[in-house]
């Protein structure tokens, strides 16, 4: 088009037919002149379901394609449909809440079906559909909960999760008769029935009774905790007073006396192995301090010893408690993984403080504990530094990317670069994107999973419902206008939804019936002249009845109560019932 020359509709409806598009307006705009600032509204053939807005002067300076599908800013929606269902998702968001690749998408995992969820496609394809937060564990579920609660002999009586600080109830399979709560955090760190471990918070009549097991008269009439003495008398020795806190009652310690004289037999100490879950290899006992070996059937490859008071006093095995030190190559490993390399000789623990040498700093004396470099802290000279501008632009050289900058600022700060595959596209990217997150082009990438090159490509297809309804665009733009772009129901403006008197599918069944043509489900599988016949009796059909706009709430609560084979009384009774609630 040349500058100054004023160009109507219908010229334009001539232009972008020969792109491939079809311009939405009515037939009554053809002789009128549009302006740069009008707004056309137009359908692809390739995807002809999605209703696209531009204004004139986009398309009038636009150079490429002018459909967002085709170049790559928009990606299909039953594209996306088919992906989440290949990675075993439900899609629950239809087409009309798309808007672009960074909107929001609501999807539902199979396995926590209860649960809807949110993602974008961007995220979606980052993370290779990937994106359940209850799979990933990112979020937790009452369901996976309590699998984790009977897996250790709890039975968990909540039906619903809050978070990792609230109190679950739960009931401990060996002491049904308590009412025990805990929350998820606890739980994770090991911790486990205060009742089995001995630790509960226990009233003065139950001390009294655990005392009396082992022939103890208790002689306190208050009781503080399991830490605190209190005085006991022997049954056997009752002249001796003696002094003895709950936690070695439970534990099985008894009378001083006693215990000099009657050590422990061999079946008791097999006995107090076997109620922690261990199994006793040895076949005697000496003495509560020598190290007998054992067995754990979660750890059956380890080889284990355990001192007899050490069970007594209530510990088991070391792998399950999490209480085994890493050996020094793991921890070694961890560094060079970094790019770090330790200098320390010897490791004990994970909050041990050990030297270590960073290739950007060998001169500087640096320290950090495992369990700091396991959460992601390194050294604390690179974190200060700034990355040099001239290694910024090496990394973006190595991926064909040229910088049109003059400057770096931070990590945070947007850098524009072109790609040598979309030299006229304007490209902008943090380094922390660029380098922590491997990201780059996005139109390299839409270009990598669209058309013939997507997995879900399967020749271009459309179904004949879509392409009929694309048919009586002039038919929704008549039906507004005769309602003055309100809804019918409410009166009010906003968006919406062009709704059937007579139900679309009795329509089109009428269609096919009339024309005598067979229903056959995609486009390419009519021939042309059967296409226009379909065409045809598809507008005359809808011509003969208008259409009432609805509001998109509006339209979607109405087929929910009354279905989609709704009659105009069913309609008038929904409009009544509206204003009477109102």
């Amino acid at each position: 088009m040349e500058d100054g020359m004023p160009i109507t509709y219908l010229e334009l409806k001539n232009k972008l037919n020969a792109l491939g598009l079809t311009l939405i307006v009515s037939t009554t705009f053809y002789s009128k002149s549009i302006k740069m600032r009008d707004e056309i509204k137009f359908k692809c053939t390739k995807h002809s379901s999605s209703l696209q807005k531009v204004t004139f002067r986009y398309f009038s300076e636009r150079t490429g394609e002018i459909c967002k599908y085709c170049n790559g800013s928009l990606v299909y929606f039953p594209v996306i449909e088919d992906e989440f269902i290949n990675s075993k998702l439900v899609l629950v968001s239809k087409e009309s809440d798309y808007r672009n690749i960074h909107g929001s998408l609501v999807f539902i995992c199979p396995k926590h079906a209860k649960y809807e969820q949110k993602t974008t496609y961007r995220q979606f394809k980052e993370k290779e559909g990937n994106v359940c937060k209850y799979c990933k564990r990112v979020l937790m579920c009452i369901e996976d909960i309590s699998k984790e609660f009977e897996e250790e002999g709890y039975f968990l009586l909540e039906k619903e999760y809050i978070d990792a600080k609230t109190p679950l109830r739960y009931i401990c399979l060996k002491h049904p008769d308590k009412n025990l709560k805990m929350n998820y955090s606890n739980f994770r760190q090991g911790r486990n029935c205060p009742y089995c471990k001995g630790n509960a918070k226990y009233t003065i009549e139950e001390a009294r009774l655990a005392f009396n097991e082992l022939n103890l008269e208790l002689l306190e009439n208050d009781y503080i905790d399991v830490f605190h003495m209190m005085k006991c008398l022997c049954k056997l020795h009752p002249k001796e007073i003696q002094f003895r806190n709950l936690k070695a009652v439970l534990n099985g310690y008894g009378c001083l006396l006693c215990s000099c004289n009657t050590p422990a037999s061999f079946e008791e100490v097999r006995s107090a192995f076997q109620v922690k879950g261990l199994e006793l290899l040895e076949t005697e006992y000496i003495n509560t301090t020598t190290p007998m070996k054992y067995r754990c059937p979660k750890h059956p490859d380890k080889t284990l010893y355990k001192k007899y008071i050490d069970i007594k006093n209530g510990t088991g095995c070391p792998y399950c408690g999490n209480t085994v030190p890493y050996e020094y190559e793991v921890v070694k490993k961890e560094f060079q993984k970094r790019g770090y390399k330790l200098l320390s000789k010897h490791y004990h623990n994970n909050r041990q403080l050990l030297e270590y040498e960073c290739p950007f700093h060998p001169h500087k004396e640096t320290f950090i504990t495992y369990r700091c470099l396991l959460l992601g802290h390194g050294c604390r000279y690179c974190s200060k530094t700034k990355v040099d501008f001239l290694d910024v632009k090496e990394a973006f050289s190595k991926r064909n990317y040229e910088i049109l900058d003059e400057s770096y600022f931070n990590s945070q700060t947007k850098i524009r670069y072109k790609c040598p595959n979309h030299p006229d596209k304007d490209l902008k990217i943090t380094w922390n994107n660029f380098q922590n997150h491997d990201r780059g082009c996005p139109y390299c990438f839409f270009d990598s999973i669209r058309g013939e090159k997507s997995p879900l490509y399967k020749g271009g297809t459309s179904e004949i419902n879509q392409y009929l309804r694309q048919k009586i665009n002039d038919w929704k733009k008549d039906s507004l206008e005769k309602h003055n772009y309100r809804c019918f129901v409410t009166g009010r403006t906003g968006k919406l939804h062009v709704h059937h008197l007579t139900p679309f599918q009795s329509l089109r069944d009428q269609a096919f019936n009339e024309t005598k043509i067979p229903k056959l489900s995609q486009v390419k599988d009519y021939t042309t002249r059967q296409l226009e016949k379909l065409e045809d009796k598809i507008i005359e059909l809808h011509e003969k009845e208008l259409g009432v706009p609805l509001l998109k709430d509006v339209h979607k609560d109405f087929h929910k109560k009354y279905g989609y084979k709704a009659t105009i009384n069913n309609l008038l009774e929904y409009k009544d019932f509206y204003i009477k609630s109102s």
